[in-house]
């Protein structure tokens, strides 16, 4: 019966649009696609809200065209659906988003980047270190470790005040090769902990050196 709602159009198809996208009724997802096609503006909120949770990878070409609408909710909605569908457009759509004027679309479009993004977004994730989404962009460069990340890492790790930024920023340093980039000394015990963890996680008995002379500073 909700199927049929959608389907012929009929008042209150978008209550029941959010209806099978609670209850995860597959079947609905080309009737959704449709109607989604056919939306104006902030109906079209439900209908993506739906496709999202069936993770309809086919319907991310018209979520994503919805990135384009003039009114901030219905892009931010569109991200939304896109973090939990994933798929091939999820990256460049988030690399675009990223410049939205609005800052909540921005932030959501660093969460879809931080959860899906492959390495196209390596670059954006790790100039985001350097601002308001940091610990979204870390996030999404714990999947995408890769040596050329080290220097970035390295002055998040000594600059941070936070420590859940901190902690992540090592995770990562412990995954590439940092030897030349982590300072062999700094005032802070709190890097000095995370500095020799990140080495330690690393057996390479060239790296004996340096944690020996960070631990006995604090000793």
């Amino acid at each position: 019966m909700l199927i049929e709602h959608l389907r012929h159009r009929r008042p209150g198809r978008f209550a029941a649009a959010e209806m099978l996208g609670n209850l995860r009724v597959a079947e609905a997802t080309g009737p959704l696609i449709d109607v989604l096609r056919e939306s104006d503006g902030l109906q079209s909120l439900p209908v993506m809200e739906a496709l999202g949770k069936l993770e309809a990878l086919e319907a991310a070409p018209s979520i994503v065209a919805l990135l384009g609408h003039s009114s901030h909710y219905v892009r931010h909605g569109a991200l939304l659906a896109l973090n939990r569908i994933g798929g091939p457009l999820a990256t460049p759509a988030a690399l675009k988003a990223a410049d939205d004027v609005h800052p909540v679309v921005r932030t959501w479009a660093f969460r879809v980047l931080a959860k899906h993004g492959d390495h196209r977004a390596l670059g954006r994730l790790a100039a985001a270190c350097d601002g308001w989404h940091v610990h979204a962009a870390l996030t999404g460069l714990v999947r995408l470790a890769d040596d050329s990340l080290a220097p970035t890492l390295a002055q998040v790790l000594v600059t941070t005040e936070e420590g859940r930024v901190r902690k992540l920023a090592g995770r990562i340093l412990a995954r590439i090769d940092p030897r030349h980039h982590l300072p062999t000394y700094d005032p802070d015990p709190l890097v000095r902990r995370v500095i020799v963890w990140v080495i330690g996680q690393r057996p390479d008995p060239a790296n004996i050196r340096t944690p020996s002379r960070l631990s006995s500073v604090d000793n």
